[in-house]
């Protein structure tokens, strides 16, 4: 008695487990059939004339180039969900992928992308696009690519009944759309709901592969979406790269623009750092950007760690080649290393490749002209030292009366800039000296003039 009742309570959890619907699998004889296809020619693709490529996908667009780690970065402008996503279950890293790196799956449950996101289109158009690499298996359980259990089983998935290279979109209310011929090579995949006809849309690497008419769609919000997998079901079998979901119905144009291109924020093209005495000039070059709120720059030396020294602007949708500089000036002696952090508006990030300066010290003892001259109320008075020096740095007015000491300290070697503000003098012209005393006894002194005009 008891054995039966515990084979019956092990039961009824392996069905409650089940999340994918018993459908999608595939019974003997079974299979779905294309239905309303019109293929288009592919030696006459839609034109792409006058298609801005810049507009980025405003709900998910994960291009998976971090290929460690356990999150990935949502690039859409606004956005939806958390961002980084989290990767899930067994789902990990692998290359090549169509750009870069790609996610991977493979067949277990529980796998995939978090999103953090619920399925929220309604009745409204959207658009839906990933390239995939999925291999030719014969298994006939299904293997699922995206969906929202809570939208009504909103879901997409490879084999089952879509049979082997093949997957299908079904749920939330869709007729079902089968796009054969997806494995074993590489394919990009698009699906476009139209609410204004109503229908789907799909593409194959940027090429109409069907049209399917649909009653018009409601879609209830769902409870998390997932790319890579589907709940707690089976993971699709393959690679994924570039998935994007737009709030919108990409049109023919802007379906075959985009299907080949990775729609990054910034395409950075070069960054190099040059020695100029005590400063480290940074010079940087895009290509293309997208949402592109500017560039923080960071800095660290032998024995520190990066740190913010300054910000500089992008310009932030553009397919123009920009170019960029900032100087870090004033450095002592010694080795720095930089990097870019590229912000976008949205506040998502991406480093930089890391570029190194060496400063070195100065030959000579030396003391520059202040700058601005003339000047009101404050100047820059700067000097360089050969060796560790104690330095004496004052002010005089025209009778030798002392003004002010801007310095009386030791110094290392290098490069000292130090500020002068005349608010509470008069006009005039005034002197400024140095007196440098080396570690080795050696005396360095100047003196030159410079004029304040109020």
């Amino acid at each position: 008695m008891m054995r039966d009742f515990v084979t019956l309570l092990f039961l009824f959890i392996l069905l409650s487990c089940l999340t994918y619907a018993q459908d999608d699998l595939l019974n003997p004889g079974e299979g779905l059939v294309p239905t309303n296809q019109i293929t288009a020619n592919e030696n006459n693709p839609p034109t792409v004339e006058g298609v801005s490529v810049a507009n980025l996908p405003e709900v998910l667009y994960y291009i998976f180039d971090e290929g460690t780690g356990t999150t990935t970065a949502n690039y859409a402008s606004p956005g939806a969900g958390t961002n980084p996503a989290s990767l899930s279950g067994t789902t990990t890293w692998a290359s090549p992928g169509q750009f870069g790196s790609a996610i991977i799956g493979d067949g277990v449950s529980n796998g995939g992308i978090v999103t953090g996101w619920n399925w929220d289109r309604g009745a409204g158009d959207w658009t839906i696009s990933m390239w995939l690499e999925i291999p030719t298996n014969a298994s006939g359980s299904a293997y699922y690519i995206f969906g929202d259990g809570g939208s009504t089983s909103f879901r997409c998935f490879h084999n089952g009944v879509a049979l082997p290279d093949n997957l299908v979109m079904r749920g939330g209310g869709l007729t079902d759309c089968l796009v054969t011929g997806i494995g074993p090579a590489p394919t990009v995949v698009t699906f476009v709901y139209n609410s204004a006809v109503p229908e789907v849309v799909a593409y194959k690497n940027g090429v109409l592969f069907a049209n399917f008419p649909q009653a018009a769609l409601n879609m209830p919000t769902g409870t998390g979406f997932k790319c890579g997998g589907y709940g707690a079901s089976a993971t699709m079998i393959g690679k994924m790269d570039e998935f994007r979901v737009y709030n919108r119905a990409l049109d023919a144009a802007e379906v075959a623009a985009t299907w080949n291109i990775s729609i990054i924020p910034v395409e950075l093209t070069s960054f190099t750092a040059s020695v100029i005495g005590s400063n480290v000039e940074l010079l940087w070059q895009t290509a293309t950007e997208t949402n592109n709120s500017g560039f923080d720059i960071e800095r660290k030396s032998e024995n520190s760690e990066f740190s913010k020294i300054g910000f500089v602007p992008g310009f932030g949708t553009t397919t123009e080649t920009k170019s960029y500089s900032f100087t870090d000036a004033g450095l002592q002696p010694g080795v720095y290393t930089y990097r870019l952090k590229q912000v976008d508006f949205n506040g998502t990030f991406e480093y930089s490749d890391e570029v190194n300066a060496h400063v070195t010290a100065p030959a000579t003892f030396s003391l520059d002209q202040n700058y601005p001259n003339p000047f009101n109320p404050s100047t820059k008075i700067s000097f360089s030292l050969a060796d560790d020096a104690n330095v004496n740095l004052k002010v005089y007015d025209v009778l030798g009366n002392e003004i002010t000491t801007l310095v009386s300290k030791q110094l290392p070697a290098g490069t000292h800039s130090f500020d002068f503000n005349a608010t509470n003098i008069n006009s005039g012209v005034y002197f400024y000296r140095i007196e440098a005393t080396g570690l080795n006894g050696k005396i360095f002194s100047d003196m030159k003039k410079m004029m304040l005009i109020k």
